[in-house]
C-alpha cells in the first residue's frame, strides 16, 4: 500500500487505501462494522465458510469489482506476521485461505503461480485486452473510488 497507494490492479482488484484528507474511504472505514455484518449474515442466511472459526476476524485490505474481498484472517492470539490471507467470494459462503502475505498472494496471482477459484478467472477476463504477462496498476485520484 505504501508503494502503490490508492488504485487497482488490472482494473479489477482495488487496494483499500484512503487518502490522508478523506473520511469516507479506506481500510478503516471499510472495516467499520464489517465483521458484525458478516456474522449476522452467516447466522441468518448462509453458512459460515469452512476455515473461518466463530471468533476469527476478517480484515479486508482489497476488494474486487465483483464485490469479493481479500482480507487478513485474524485468529485470536496469533501475531500479525502469521495472519493468512483469505479471499471471500461475494456470496459470503465460500472462502479460500492462503498462508501467505498480501504481497506473496498478489505476486503469485499475477505470475500465474496461484490459481484462485474466486479471483483467477475474473483476473483473466480483466486482462483479456492485454498481453498474457502484462499487468497494470491504475492510480485513483482523490475523487475516484
Amino acid at each position: 500500500m505504501d508503494v502503490y497507494g490508492r488504485g487497482s490492479f488490472d482494473h479489477y482488484l482495488a487496494l483499500l487505501v484512503g487518502s490522508p484528507n478523506e473520511t469516507d474511504s479506506g481500510i478503516a472505514v471499510f472495516n467499520e462494522g464489517h465483521m458484525d455484518e458478516l456474522r449476522h449474515f452467516w447466522s441468518e442466511f448462509v453458512r459460515r465458510p469452512d476455515g473461518i472459526a466463530e471468533h476469527d476476524v476478517l480484515v479486508p485490505w482489497a476488494d474486487t469489482i465483483d464485490a469479493d474481498t481479500v482480507s487478513w484472517l485474524v485468529r485470536p492470539g496469533e501475531p500479525p506476521e502469521r495472519w493468512p490471507v483469505a479471499v471471500l467470494h461475494s456470496g459470503l459462503e465460500d472462502c479460500e485461505i492462503y498462508p501467505l502475505t498480501c504481497t506473496e498472494l498478489l505476486a503469485g496471482l499475477f505470475a500465474g503461480d496461484i490459481v484462485s477459484d474466486t479471483l483467477t478467472h475474473q483476473l483473466a477476463l480483466a486482462l483479456s485486452h492485454l498481453q498474457r504477462d502484462d499487468h497494470v496498476f491504475l492510480s485513483f485520484s482523490p475523487y475516484e473510488y
